[in-house]
């Protein structure tokens, strides 16, 4: 929790000083290098830190005779992890970019390394969580949030989400088959695929349309 907030706090203050289409920034621009500079440095230390810290965690596995199995993630390379790292780093971007979820990218990368999909699962929607809040508080910070229709789609979201996890659960625990998360997930990373064009052909249809008017 500690290393997730050191990390949070730079995000934060190196956004602020960097500044954003809607608040641009007031720091000057040598400033503004010297905080690129330093936000890269950090996040190449914090990689490494990860790094030595799963190759310990990895040592003492070995040296307690900890039975490896077939679907346990186990990083004992430390260029294995400066991969997933990386990949994860490029999808962070890719994310961004689209606004689309970082879960619908890693999901797959997850399942590459052979982890159970009820994991998988679990752990995109830890980094969800934590993006999530990320984005409300850079909202908040700017003043730009809808409370009534965040509070509104929260809600939703969370009983959508309570009913969709214990139905899966049950189904589960009834027949043992965890390829309905995968299979779910497939189908939600088609339907992101095809509304990506079609939310862009609807605003470029609302765009001309609201010219026009404008023009007449």
């Amino acid at each position: 929790m500690t290393f997730i907030f050191v990390c949070f706090a730079t995000i934060f203050g190196t956004s602020l000083v960097l500044g954003s289409k809607t608040n641009p920034s007031t720091f000057p621009f040598w400033a503004q290098i010297l905080t690129w500079v330093l936000f890269v440095c950090f996040t190449f230390g914090a990689t490494i830190y990860q790094m030595k810290s799963q190759l310990a965690v990895a040592e003492l596995k070995r040296t307690h005779n900890y039975k490896i199995i077939e679907t346990d993630v186990d990083f004992t390379d430390g260029f294995e992890i400066f991969k997933i790292s990386f990949v994860c780093g490029v999808a962070a971007v890719l994310c961004g970019m689209t606004g689309i979820a970082g879960g619908m990218v890693l999901g797959p990368l997850f399942l590459k390394y052979n982890m159970l999909p009820t994991i998988m699962s679990s752990t995109n929607q830890y980094i969800t969580m934590i993006a999530s809040i990320s984005v409300v508080i850079q909202f908040v910070m700017q003043q730009q949030l809808d409370i009534a229709f965040a509070s509104m789609f929260g809600l939703l979201s969370i009983v959508a989400a309570y009913v969709g996890l214990s139905k899966v659960n049950a189904y589960i625990k009834k027949t043992g088959k965890e390829s309905l998360i995968t299979i779910l997930l497939t189908l939600v990373l088609v339907l992101a695929l095809v509304m990506l064009p079609i939310d862009f052909i609807i605003k470029a249809q609302a765009a001309d349309a609201s010219d026009a008017v404008t023009a007449a």
